[in-house]
């Protein structure tokens, strides 16, 4: 049996159909009605969350962590409130809208295992005080935030040693050094890695990219750490020297560092080590932070935000300052 139903198309910004800060949305609900219908309201809203929620369980009770903020509600009627005397003739009606999304510093869309930052459009139809119709789309949200990197595209170096134990003799130096701190999905990072292993055993080296995620509620957090990718070198001999220069490509599909959610945090770190069996492996780690391509462009150049980050700007504002 064909019912009522309500659609929201919205104009896209870019390729990617992002939204970011201070952008303008601009689009349409639909109304599809099978019969003349008096209706009392129609609203479309448009709003970001973050929300976190996990539980643990003791030994007679179940304790549940839970957290929520809220970036902006904007909400607009197209019929307004308690319109009594309102009738839409059977058929399809179009009502356009228009908003701005605030300035800001507003996360980028997440979904993780104990939480989400979910931005969305939702639109209702209300007949009477107990019948609606609604539709809502989810949004992909990509933050204009501009992360306080200290020095973001210069190199990273660091260097370590490991004295052998009773089962061999020697010791292993290594000497690793990053090209820059802020990369963007896809981008290939080069390391350069020097390796004493001047010891009676052969080292491995290694490079694992990971992600950690860390939710925070009720004066609690948890965490949790995933390898990205990973790449092993050939063993180095007993009582050789090796320099190395090392390319890895970050997935493409990698989402972005998250920095400015204080419920919602999503780090990156290169790990360097060498592999040693039967043996402590000596360890370098390197914090990497994954941005926009635009954010990493404008690190690179000094110069300001671009406007049509995430999209067109359609605004006059300015765009953020560093923070």
């Amino acid at each position: 049996m064909p019912s009522d139903k309500i659609t929201i198309d919205c104009e896209t910004l870019n390729g990617q159909r992002t939204f970011s800060e201070r952008d303008i949305m601009i689009g349409k609900v639909t109304v599809s009605l099978v019969k003349d219908t008096k209706v009392k309201s129609l609203f479309v809203k448009v709003k970001g969350d973050a929300n976190v929620r996990w539980t643990e369980s003791g030994e007679d009770s179940i304790e549940v962590y839970s957290a929520n903020r809220r970036y902006f509600n904007l909400k607009q009627f197209l019929i307004p409130e308690d319109s009594d005397e309102t009738v839409l003739p059977q058929g399809n009606h179009e009502f356009k809208f228009r908003f701005q999304i605030p300035p800001g510093s507003i996360p980028s869309s997440f979904w993780g295992s104990h939480g989400k930052i979910l931005h969305k459009i939702q639109a209702e139809l209300r007949k009477d005080w107990k019948t609606k119709v609604t539709a809502q789309q989810e949004l992909v949200f990509i933050s204009k935030f501009i992360p306080s990197l200290q020095s973001p595209m210069t190199p990273q170096s660091d260097s370590t040693q490991k004295e052998m134990g009773c089962f061999s003799k020697g010791h292993v130096e290594f000497e690793a050094v990053l090209n820059k701190k802020a990369f963007s999905p896809g981008e290939k990072m080069e390391l350069d890695l020097s390796v004493d292993n001047s010891s009676s055993k052969k080292v491995t080296p290694k490079l694992s990219l990971r992600k950690t995620v860390t939710f925070y509620a009720s004066g609690d957090t948890k965490s949790s750490t995933n390898e990205v990718s990973k790449m092993v070198f050939d063993p180095i001999e007993q009582n050789a020297k090796k320099e190395l220069k090392c390319v890895m490509e970050i997935p493409s599909d990698q989402m972005l560092s998250i920095q400015n959610c204080d419920i919602i945090k999503l780090e990156y770190t290169l790990k360097v080590y060498l592999d040693i069996s039967f043996s402590f492996n000596p360890k370098i780690i390197f914090p990497i932070t994954i941005l926009h391509p635009d954010l990493v462009t404008y690190f690179q150049q000094k110069i300001a935000a671009p406007g049509n980050f995430g999209g067109p700007s359609n605004s006059d504002v300015s765009p953020p300052a560093v923070s």
